[in-house]
């Protein structure tokens, strides 16, 4: 046991000395604006012969989905997807001589897509007057929402852990329309259609603060 805990302590040692240009894979939780909880993952780009973005560049993923119910017969749905990269301005700070705290800032520019569903399976339909009855199904909504999004980050890394903070801005748009499809029991169906083109572009906040490992 003595010699498995020592064993821990120097691979911890070792990965602490090696820097992050040498850890570029990184996955993490991320928590946050608006991605809500989900997994990230970034990779940094190796040596590319080009000084600007050598061990600068970042692309990464961000992937969220989870469902709510929201009692016995709805529930809701949500889902993220964002894709874009970071450039880490660590080459920057040694060239300007900057303290080495400024190390593992960066930009980022992404997109991101947020989708929004809901299911009832009691959903009521009009009355059916032959059988006395309202006519019952299930129903499902879908509508999602496009961002272009701009942040600042800072990474900090000990050893195997990395974490990261993020600010920034996002400029969205909803889908043009609003579909509601309904299945009912006795075999019909019908899909709503809401028009949503007239909903302006939207601004917002993002931020968001990620946990995980680097190797």
């Amino acid at each position: 046991m003595k010699k498995f805990a020592l064993l821990l302590i120097v691979i911890l040692a070792i990965s602490m000395s090696v820097t992050a240009a040498d850890k570029p894979i990184r996955v993490e939780m991320k928590m946050g604006i608006p991605n809500l909880l989900g997994g990230s993952v970034e990779y940094m780009l190796p040596d590319l012969g080009i000084p600007a973005i050598n061990n600068a560049l970042a692309p990464y993923i961000d992937v969220s989905v989870f469902n709510l119910a929201l009692d016995e017969t709805v529930s809701f749905g949500f889902s993220y997807f964002g894709l874009g990269a970071k450039y880490y301005f660590d080459q920057l700070v040694t060239d300007l001589g900057l303290p080495s705290m400024a190390d593992g800032t960066y930009a980022a520019l992404g997109f991101g897509r947020m989708g929004f569903t809901f299911t009832d399976d009691a959903w009521l339909g009009d009355y059916d007057s032959s059988i006395g009855t309202w006519i019952e199904g299930s129903a499902e909504g879908s509508i999602g929402v496009s961002m272009l999004q701009f942040s600042i980050g800072k990474r900090w890394m000990l050893g195997p852990l990395t974490g990261t903070l993020e600010l920034g801005k996002t400029f969205g748009s909803m889908d043009d329309t609003f579909e509601v499809e309904v299945n009912y029991n006795n075999g019909t169906s019908e899909t709503d259609v809401e028009d949503t083109s007239d909903i302006p572009l939207g601004v917002g906040g993002l931020a968001a603060l990620t946990i995980g490992f680097a190797f």
